[in-house]
């Protein structure tokens, strides 16, 4: 999973590729730990593989937010275009929209849009 993180591709076509659903001692598969770090590269290759899109993690975070949290376009173009649902919000109720909205990330706002984000989303309390 290391090798996902780091973007090594030969790594990932040995050793990774035969579990892409295996997860780290921190609950996270190649494929999240690829978007958190933002391989591009190795996120493309993750999910033309199969790697699954829609994972969450133990916390309940789509690919999605992860690559927001992360400041990571690309790979939020990647995953919501292999089937990772843009609006999803974690077990404390945060979308994608919400996280960039909140702390103030007016590009990453604009790129969910494009994707198609809810703006009119909400986190169990309020409206963001």
């Amino acid at each position: 999973m290391l090798a996902a993180e780091a973007g090594d591709l030969q790594g990932l076509s040995a050793a990774e590729l035969a579990t892409l659903e295996a997860r780290s001692k921190t609950g996270f598969t190649a494929l999240t730990l690829a978007v958190k770090s933002g391989q591009t590269a190795a996120v493309k290759q993750l999910i033309a593989l199969g790697a699954n899109a829609q994972i969450l993690t133990q916390a309940g975070q789509s690919l999605a937010l992860l690559a927001v949290a992360n400041c990571h376009h690309a790979a939020l173009s990647l995953v919501t275009s292999a089937g990772c649902d843009i609006n999803r919000a974690d077990n404390h109720g945060w979308t994608p929209m919400m996280l960039a909205v909140t702390r103030d990330m007016p590009e990453t706002v604009g790129e969910l849009l494009k994707l198609g984000a809810n703006i009119k989303c909400t986190d169990k309390v309020r409206p963001i």
